[in-house]
């Protein structure tokens, strides 16, 4: 084929543009352990927010280029439930948003756990299965934490063409040893080296400018222009460098040209040194910012309760004299010597005054509360501080017996802050401190705590453990073994009920289950639970003969505490049952087979595969059980198959379904709405039926029907209106024979005197459909058809009296049909 030049080249552009995309995401650990501090004392996350929100400024404005981002840690506190599973795409690669990247970055707040793998794992799928350049920058201050396997997620990334670059933040030996074979990895300890190390991340992909662009400054007091007297300095956050900048004019304008990148104002005005964080220079955008210098009329006051308060604690804020400003407002807590944008929590509050919670992180170390104003242009102003204290901590103590049967309720007697998360974990004497095995939290309870332990003999530690993870007490105790036997006999048949006796601790989740012999820990199929110290089961054999074993296991991931060995025999499977059967008729069927649990026979076409299903009944139902057979003549089989097996056939016989005879006996013409005798000679099975449906109606379509398995003849009240319509037997929606009607105009007369005395008696006799539910009615002349003063139901009898009303007057006799249809209309008198 001979495509025009054009198509070829538009094909190719289309193809250009496709793989010109280019998609990175970020992914920032907001573990707890970013609150840590670096050599040159500024805390992990904040070097960490202060070189990001520099580096998306930094990254070019290209259409092609889409950067995302992913956290994790910052939701759920390291042990709580999902802490492993904390890992969020919080914004997605689509396009360069730089206002939404930079914020978000600013608000994490370190929290949790370090899954790291499970959030490459996740990462992998964000990515679309195309040809655009893919590449992951993780940015983390410790080694996974939650038993990932990191050289899975390194295959998925591979198997995706997706680039991984590690930068690590003052990571120890151990933690760097983790990252050997995953992707590239470069350890930093500094802001510095922390910059430089993302731009080489993204070079290949999406170099960083490396230019100067301007920076206006406006200077205000009460939100008007300031008048001179004042200077300006931009001091880079990565080397703390002063960059004076140059008055424009007197009315408190400055102007500089600098790097892009994050940066702090320092403003010299005749009160004082006013200082402004959080000062992000973009590459592409203008660069504008207005400092309020004015003197502050009242600072906010900010106190708080307790005043000693204890690492993990929550704390009452209250705040007031806030004056009007325009932006944002949030309480900071925040290391006392740490720059005022810094914060290791925050919330944010509204109005002239109000009251806040917080809680205290697990820090030793000198803090204070800010209320810090964020202007529109993404400066900081702090308006007033809290007075500076330092974290307590506050003792705690456990204490267990020195000894207990493994799988047992461990009883632990203890004291402690009982913060939130706190809480009281059982690990293997040597586990890392952080680790935690079953635990339960203290927060809201009394000692002693009760934690079910695993059933795992050996060495262990009870320890009392802080919502971040530090141990505040501990103490060793040992687990011996439980004691578990069961007995089963050696031999049973495919499908057979088991009996199954066992002693044990008796444990929650304990269960007993039958396997074959070399199936792996954990494995089960039908099973019950044995959770008392003794008893006895059933369990349904395996419907595959074989070697087997039955197991006593907890729920401690299916650990096998005991097994027995048993072997499953075979069985002989055969059916019995005539060769022919009229279709709609019942079968008998004798079986022999397993009757295990899911055993059924069912009635099948001849040719139809194994494994297919019809008409069913299961073998539990009894010897013999019944079938019946289909509506459509042919040959077919009986078959004996297994749900346990996958619905395999274990054996069949065959069987021959014959037509069935149908034979009716009415009238071919009836008037509409007569009720009619239909005498029949059929198979009358349990759900069949007969309708009167008008000729042409689809099959399966109908309204009255009647039930013919209780004799030979039906009445059938017919329908009220006239023409052509068809008798048919049916069952479910299938007709199985048919016979044509008509219906012709119905016709009725009324004989009776012209007048009869009042309250008296008067003979009327009548021809008409006589269908049961028509009726003769009295009615004074001239009332609707729907309504009347005596009515007389239709029988066989064609003659009878009726009474006549006690009040004289014109009346009228009338023949009224089920549908309410007058046929006839008779005038009489009452005098």
């Amino acid at each position: 084929m001979n495509l025009p030049r054009i198509t070829l080249l538009l094909g190719f552009m289309l193809v250009a543009q496709a793989s010109a995309q280019t998609r990175v995401q970020l992914i920032l650990d907001a573990s707890g352990s970013m609150y840590n501090k670096m050599p040159d004392g500024q805390t992990r996350i904040q070097v960490a927010k202060d070189v990001l929100t520099g580096f998306v400024a930094s990254l070019p404005d290209d259409p092609q280029l889409n950067v995302g981002l992913r956290l994790y840690g910052a939701k759920t506190m390291a042990v709580a439930q999902g802490a492993c599973q904390d890992s969020e795409l919080v914004l997605p690669m689509q396009g360069l948003n730089r206002a939404a990247l930079q914020d978000t970055v600013r608000k994490t707040t370190p929290k949790g756990a370090t899954p790291i793998a499970y959030s490459l794992l996740k990462a992998a799928e964000d990515f679309p299965n195309d040809a655009s350049k893919k590449l992951v920058v993780l940015v983390t201050d410790g080694q996974e934490s939650c038993r990932g396997d990191l050289k899975a997620a390194m295959e998925l990334f591979n198997k995706r063409g997706i680039e991984l670059k590690i930068i690590g933040i003052d990571l120890d030996d151990r933690a760097q040893r983790s990252f050997n074979g995953i992707g590239s990895f470069q350890n930093t300890t500094s802001a510095n080296q922390l910059a430089s190390a993302l731009g080489t991340a993204v070079q290949q992909v999406a170099p960083p400018v490396q230019k100067t662009v301007p920076v206006n400054v406006q200077l205000t007091i009460d939100g008007k222009p300031s008048t001179g007297g004042n200077t300006v300095t931009l001091l880079n956050v990565l080397d703390g460098k002063p960059l004076p900048m140059t008055v424009q004019n007197s009315e408190g304008q400055f102007r500089l040209d600098v790097p892009v990148g994050t940066y702090t104002a320092q403003v010299n005005t005749s009160t004082g040194v006013r200082t402004f964080t959080g000062l992000t220079v973009n590459a592409t955008s203008e660069n504008r910012f207005a400092f309020e210098v004015g003197e502050l009329r009242a600072q906010v006051d900010l106190t708080f309760s307790p005043q000693t308060p204890s690492m993990g604690s929550t704390v009452k804020l209250q705040f007031k004299n806030v004056p009007e400003v325009t932006g944002d407002t949030h309480i900071f807590l925040a290391e006392k010597d740490d720059a005022d944008n810094s914060y290791v929590n925050y919330t944010a509050v509204q109005g002239k005054e109000g009251e806040a919670e917080m809680r205290i992180p697990e820090i030793a170390r000198p803090m204070e509360f800010r209320f810090v104003l964020t202007r529109p242009d993404g400066s900081v102003q702090v308006l007033g501080r809290s007075a500076a204290f330092t974290p307590q901590e506050v003792a705690a103590t456990v204490q267990v017996p020195a000894e207990i049967t493994a799988g047992d309720l461990l009883r632990v007697l203890w004291t402690g802050p009982a913060n939130s998360d706190d809480y009281i974990t059982v690990v293997p004497e040597g586990t890392t401190d952080g680790g935690y095995g079953v635990y339960g939290y203290v927060s809201g309870t009394t000692s002693p705590l009760e934690i079910r332990t695993h059933p795992v003999a050996g060495n262990f530690e009870v320890r009392y453990m802080s919502g971040e993870g530090r141990v505040l007490a501990r103490q060793a105790f040992r687990m011996i073994k439980a004691q578990y036997s069961i007995s089963a006999p050696q031999k049973a048949n495919v499908g057979q009920e088991i009996k199954v006796s066992w002693k044990g601790p008796g444990q929650p989740g304990d269960y007993i289950t039958i396997v074959e012999k070399d199936a792996p820990e954990g494995t089960y199929t039908h099973y019950f639970y044995a959770d008392t110290p003794e008893g006895t089961g059933t369990l349904n054999a395996p419907q595959k003969a074989g070697a087997y074993q039955v197991r006593y296991a907890t729920d401690n991931g299916g650990t096998v505490m005991t097994a027995v060995d048993i072997t499953i025999e075979g069985l002989d499977y055969s059916l019995t049952a005539p060769a022919s059967v009229v279709a709609g008729n019942t079968v008998s069927i004798q079986w022999k087979g397993a009757d295990a649990q899911g055993d059924y026979l069912t009635l099948v076409p001849k040719d139809a595969e194994d494994g297919v299903y019809a008409e069913y009944v299961y073998t539990r139902a009894g010897n013999p059980v019944e079938l019946r057979a289909p509506q459509t003549p042919g040959d077919y089989e009986i078959r004996y198959q297994s749900e346990g097996l996958g619905n395999a056939v274990l054996a069949r016989t065959p069987i021959k379904v014959t037509g069935a005879q149908y034979n009716f006996r009415f009238p071919r013409s009836v008037m509409a709405g007569t009720a009619l005798n239909v005498d029949y000679d059929a198979p009358g099975n349990a759900g069949e039926f007969l309708v009167v449906v008008p000729k042409g109606t689809p099959d399966g379509d109908y309204q009255s029907f009647y039930y013919t398995s209780d004799g030979t003849r039906v009445v059938i009240n017919t329908p009220s209106l006239p023409g052509e319509y068809e008798v048919r037997y049916m069952f479910n929606s299938q007709v199985l024979h048919r016979q044509p009607l008509t219906l012709t105009q119905p016709k009725a007369t009324i004989q009776a005197p012209a007048s009869g005395p009042s309250g008296g008696i008067m003979q009327i006799s009548w021809t008409g459909p006589a269908n049961p539910e028509d009726r003769i009615v009295i009615a004074r002349k001239g009332m609707p058809i729907t309504e009347w003063i005596d009515e007389h139901g239709l029988g066989e009898d064609r003659t009878f009296d009726i009474n006549l009303p006690e009040e004289p007057g014109d009346y009228e006799l009338r023949y009224l049909t089920q549908a309410g249809t007058v046929l006839v209309t008779v005038p009489f008198k009452v005098q």
